[in-house]
């Protein structure tokens, strides 16, 4: 598509229009205004010399600031980092035909590093100066050559001590490959420098002019360019290496480019190293590999006089990054071209006339240039000048922005740069990025239909690529403009009323399109997404304006969400706008709905990394507002879950009934980091748990004990209010409480009141066994709770009035008996409670849940002065023991009224003649026979004072009362005898076992028959009773023996204990390796005195030492003195008596240690020195 020469004029609403070259005049104005000033300034200066010229210079050779002067009979070389430092070294002799002399001249090439100077005298002879000699050597290999051109590498990676392979190109067409090494001239003088010098190409033709015009490395020294008779010649190499070089040369042939078939061949050549300029002579033709020249399409030089010419002398050309000075064809100008402007005769080159700037008398030899410096100098016979250049790529911009090169332009704009120029560069560089970007826009064919979505089955990729390239190019375009001062609502017009371009004939009966979704409007929607994300980025990174930011990720966001939107209601409509105006085969249909799917993934993928990248830029409300009106849920999801807004995206879930998402989210908010987490898991608690019951409390036993569960409690008990029908176990509130006590270990009141009322208030019944699901739990739970308070001490863990109360109203007796037990110990409520509803096994239970609680310490646990333990209570109690010790316990009138009060309740109801319901369990109710036997051990202690056994007293007797109320048994025929004799059966044997023993007896229980009773009923009962007590006091009779004989004993050792001549059997065990209590070593090493009473054991030494350190027993310390003196004039036996009397830590005497400082100022004399400041 070829759009040079056009305009495109897009047409608004509003009858103005937007041409892209609506710029042109104030192009035109801005130009002008800029380039007026932006002109690079040459001038030449004069350059001091410490010595005199005498007009003796002929050629001047500067690289890398090493300067070489070579005059008549001297070179000089000058160091311009260091310019007071002048060698001057003398041109050798020569010697000819006639006579020995100085030669001259004729040509000098110095390498890049300014370290090797080669000078061709008389055309015939070479010399080579390295920096370090004085004098010149000969180069005998190179005799007789008529060296026209020697190609450096730049920068090449030798020795400092040798030049490197070089090339040498001769006249006739002959390459050469060199080297020359550096020797010591002190040591190595006579040893030649030139190493080699072979030959490696050989120009083939003849001619009688001169061939060989210009050789020069080229493209970083990947390329070999050498014209020869007016042909260049392109060799391609690795690098400069004499093996690369001579393969190159010897295996493969030249690139030959032909130059000019008529110029002659001439001088005209120069090179930087990377570049090359050759100028024809005569013609003026120019052949280079300059890229700003080949960018000017310039073909000649062209001259301000128009018939002008430049010097053909060596030393007449040199190349600056951006100019071309040459010589005049006089050396009285020194002309400059503009290299970009080559071909632009408005831009003629820059003419400097040499005589302003050099001295009368003076010729112009020549010019060069340091291309590693950048320096340029001009020569004459007799004063050097240095040519200066300022700004010289401030105006080089202008020229690639005239020649549409708008990258080069930005490139130079931002080189010349600073502080001072900052406007004017601002300037510019807007002005080229106004210009650049209509351009992209035009080349991309801004407002053409070239149907993007529209395009055939049958067409070649080749022509979508094509495409794909234009609306790229326009893509470019608007970027550049958004980063341009081109006001932004003219170009967001311009791109929104591209949606109206759209042309649909309105007569057809298929014409209905949505301009949204067409080509045209989908590329327009494009460019303007781009175009206001590259200015949200200036917005945000540069401007940093939040207004800004706000109002362009808003309409980025919107635009793209509607894009989105559209392309998704085309692709699942089968019957879109496209394929109803397609009208064609179904391959065509779905060709088409494939583009709209790609477009559609690049769109979200698009949507989605603005939103990674830009998140914490964007308002918050104003985009969930946008995508809740687009109907974007997936796009509100992810955007909340980026910026950790997990509240919305609960609501959300909970607005659309997506509990499962919900309790999802709900951990990410346990997780984030949002202050006010827990009370948005509160506040949302009830309507989770109606709604996904079983995922929500899963989700709570995953929090953490930061968690107040309490909060829970009004959404459990609003969720059990509902769900009242459901069976216990499915009860997911309860459940939940369940888990978060027994698994969590939560323990708080609050709870347990709730878990207990719960339960307690639940109506289900569990069917098969009678009773309900839930009192089990109550009563596992209380046990709970009652084993948790006794193991750990701690204070009533739920309010027990008020599960009482809950228990006695609906009727959960069995909790509320334990309530009652465990935490009010009132026990005779309990035994009331449970006798009142006919609960004989509760009664049961309360009777022996008293004697448990007796037997552990809970309820009276002192007689006394005397404790009983566990295992006292379990043996049998006999008469005397209740008698004289049971009687002053102060819970055993309580105990014996339970008691009454369990053997009343079944007597009244055998008399009543109702059946009770017994539990036998671990009750023996059979006839005990051995409780009937007479005792076979032990005869003289059974018989009583008469011969006759217990057993047949108590038999008489028993016969004896029976006999008296046979009268009266018509009166109790109304009555059960059988039911009464188990009923009696029944508590005697109960309370005779476990804990209970002789807490009641047969005459407890016969007051509480009726006196119709006949006492005969009961007669295997009263034997039983009797024989109990006879063998009790039987047993009771030989303890008192036993005990008896055990004090005869141990008065009779007491005695033993006080007579001296018992005292030897006395002893004590010395356990082994016990040490000294007093210095801690073995006690058996040395002598030693051992107390029995406390079992303390010191050695005698340092018994008399601790007696001599202490206050006191100035009678000891007297007696020891007066020892030690005389040994005879004490008695020995005293001092023995007075360290053998009382131990001496246990003494109490210890007592005036107290007054003992901690630290003894004689003993721990040094350590009180460590700690003096």
């Amino acid at each position: 598509m070829d759009n040079e020469g056009t305009t495109l004029s897009i047409k608004s609403g509003s009858g103005g229009s937007y041409n892209l070259s609506s710029n042109n005049h104030t192009s035109i104005q801005t130009e002008s205004t800029v380039v007026d000033h932006d002109v690079p300034i040459f001038d030449i200066e004069p350059v001091q010399l410490q010595f005199n010229l005498d007009h003796s210079l002929t050629q001047l050779c500067v690289q890398n600031n090493i300067m070489f002067l070579v005059l008549g009979t001297f070179v000089f070389r000058i160091d311009l980092d260091n310019p007071s430092q002048v060698t001057k070294c003398p041109l050798p002799k020569v010697q000819t035909s006639n006579s020995t002399g100085i030669a001259r001249v004729t040509n000098s090439w110095l390498d890049p590093s300014g370290s090797h100077l080669i000078i061709q005298l008389n055309y015939i002879n070479y010399y080579y100066l390295h920096k370090t000699y004085i004098n010149f050597k000969l180069l005998p290999r190179f005799k007789n050559l008529n060296i026209e051109e020697i190609a450096f590498p730049i920068d090449s990676s030798h020795a400092v001590d040798t030049t490197g392979d070089f090339l040498v190109g001769t006249k006739e067409g002959q390459i050469y490959l060199a080297l020359l090494k550096y020797h010591e001239p002190a040591t190595q003088e006579n040893k030649r420098d030139d190493k080699y010098l072979k030959l490696i190409y050989k120009y083939q033709n003849s001619s009688d002019f001169s061939l060989l015009s210009g050789l020069t490395f080229t493209n970083n020294n990947s390329q070999i360019n050498a014209i020869i008779n007016n042909e260049l010649y392109i060799w391609d190499c690795f690098d400069t290496s004499y093996a690369e070089l001579s393969k190159v040369f010897k295996s493969s042939n030249p690139k030959i480019v032909s130059l000019s078939s008529t110029a002659k061949a001439g001088k005209s050549f120069v090179t930087n190293g990377q570049q090359y300029v050759y100028i024809t002579p005569d013609s003026n033709e120019i052949h280079t590999n300059d890229n700003e020249i080949l960018l000017s399409q310039a073909e000649k030089l062209t001259f301000a006089s128009g018939n002008g010419s430049i010097s053909k002398d060596s030393h007449s050309l040199i190349l600056s990054p951006h100019h071309l000075i040459c010589l005049s064809n006089s050396h009285e100008k020194l002309i400059v071209f503009n290299k970009l402007s080559l071909s632009n005769a408005s831009s003629p080159p820059i003419e400097l006339n040499l005589k302003q700037y050099c001295n009368p008398g003076e010729r112009v030899v020549g010019i060069t240039a340091d291309y590693k410096k950048n320096t340029y100098w001009l020569f004459t016979n007799n004063s050097i000048y240095e040519l200066i250049i300022q700004h010289e790529s401030i105006s080089v911009w202008y020229n690639y922005f005239k020649m549409g090169k708008f990258e080069e332009a930005l490139k130079f704009i931002e080189e010349n740069s600073d502080e001072s120029s900052n406007a004017s560069n601002h300037y510019k560089k807007d002005l080229v990025l106004i210009k650049q970007g209509y351009d992209c826009l035009q080349r991309g064919g801004l407002g053409i239909d070239y149907g993007i979505l529209d395009t055939s089955v049958d067409s070649e990729e080749g022509t979508l690529a094509a495409q794909d390239e234009l609306v790229d190019l326009q893509v470019k375009g608007v970027k550049i403009l958004a980063r341009s001062s081109e006001p932004f609502e003219k170009v967001c017009l311009m791109l929104l009323n591209l949606h109206h371009h759209l042309k649909v004939d309105p007569t057809s009966s298929q014409a209905v399109t949505s301009a949204d979704s067409s080509p045209l409007s989908i590329v327009s929607q494009k460019l303007l997404v781009e175009y206001l994300l590259e200015k949200y980025k200036i917005s945000r990174d540069i401007d940093r304006n939040k207004i800004r930011i706000t109002i362009l990720s808003s309409w980025i966001i919107e635009i793209l969400l509607r894009m989105i939107y559209k392309l998704e209601s085309d692709i699942n409509n089968k019957l879109g706008p496209l394929s109803i105006i397609d009208n064609g085969p179904s391959k065509k249909s779905s060709t088409s709905k494939r583009k709209k799917e790609a477009i559609l993934d690049a769109l979200n993928s698009q949507f989605q990394d603005f939103l990674l990248s830009n998140y914490k830029h964007l308002e918050r409300n104003t985009i969930y507002q946008i995508m809740n009106d687009l109907h974007c849920p997936e796009k509100l999801i992810f955007y909340a879950e980026l910026i950790e807004d997990y509240e919305y995206i609960l609501n959300y879930y909970v607005d659309i009934n997506d509990f499962a998402n919900a309790v999802k989210t709900l951990m990410k908010i346990y997780t984030s980091s949002n202050e006010n987490r827990k009370e948005i898991i509160y506040r949302v608690s009830t309507v989770l748990l109606m709604n996904s019951p079983k995922q929500t409390i899963e989700a709570w036993l995953r929090f953490n004990d930061d968690i107040d569960y309490e909060r829970f409690l009004p959404a459990i008990l609003t969720y059990s209010k509902n769900n009242g029908k459901i069976p216990l176990v499915e009860n997911y509130g309860i459940q939940f409480l369940s888990k978060l006590i027994y698994d969590k270990g939560v323990r708080k009141v609050q709870i347990n009141n709730h878990y207990l009322s719960l339960l307690i208030t639940y109506p289900d019944n569990d069917i098969e066994t009678g009773k309900k699901q839930s009192t089990k739990q109550i009563i596992k739970f209380l046990n709970f709770l009652n084993q948790e308070s006794r193991s750990s001490k701690k204070n009533q863990m739920f309010t027990s009035h008020f599960i009482l109360r809950l228990c006695l109203t609906y009727k959960q007796f069995q909790p509320a008996i334990l309530i009652l037990i465990n935490e009010m110990n009132l026990f005779d409520v309990a035994l009331t409670l449970a006798l009142d509803n006919n609960l004989t096994d509760l009664g049961e239970f309360v009777l022996r849940t008293y004697d448990e609680h007796l037997v552990s310490g809970e309820i009276g646990n002192e007689v006394g002065n005397k404790h009983f333990s566990e295992e006292e209570y379990e043996k049998e109690e006999d008469i005397n023991l209740i008698g004289k010790i049971k009687l002053e316990e102060e819970t055993y009138s309580a105990r014996k009224k339970l008691w009454l009060m369990f053997s009343r309740y079944l007597i009244n109801m055998v008399c009543e003649g109702k059946t009770p319901d017994l539990y036998f369990d671990g009750i023996d109710m059979e006839e005990d026979e051995n409780d009937n036997m007479e005792p076979t051990d032990s005869k003289a202690a059974h018989d009583g004072p008469n011969g006759d056994t217990v057993t047949s007293i108590t038999t008489d007797l028993v016969q004896s009362m029976t006999r008296e109320g046979k009268e009266d048994s018509s009166l109790v025929n109304s009555i059960d005898s059988h039911e009464l004799n188990r009923v009696l059966k029944y508590i005697l044997n109960l309370s005779n076992t476990s804990h209970s023993s002789g807490v009641l007896g047969l005459k407890d229980l016969l007051p509480l028959f009726p006196e119709s009773i006949m006492i005969n009923n009961f007669k295997d009962e009263i034997v039983k009773s009797l024989n109990q007590y006879n063998n009790k006091i039987n047993q009771l009779s030989l303890e008192m023996k036993e005990s008896l004989k055990i004090s005869n004993n141990l008065k009779q050792q007491i005695k033993n204990s006080n007579k001296v001549s018992e005292k030897a059997k006395i002893y004590s065990i010395i356990e082994p390796g016990e040490s000294c209590q007093l210095c801690q070593t073995l006690l058996i090493n040395k002598n030693f005195v051992y107390f029995p009473n406390c079992h303390h054991g010191h050695h005698k030494d340092c018994l008399l030492r601790s007696y001599l350190k202490s206050k006191g027993n100035y009678r000891f310390k007297k007696l020891f003195q007066n020892f030690k003196r005389d040994p005879s004039a004490v008695n020995k036996q005293e001092l023995d008596d007075i360290l053998t009397k009382e131990c001496v830590l246990c003494n109490d005497g210890n007592i005036i240690l107290i007054d003992n400082g901690l630290v003894d100022p004689e003993r721990d004399h040094a350590e009180m020195q460590e700690w003096n400041l």
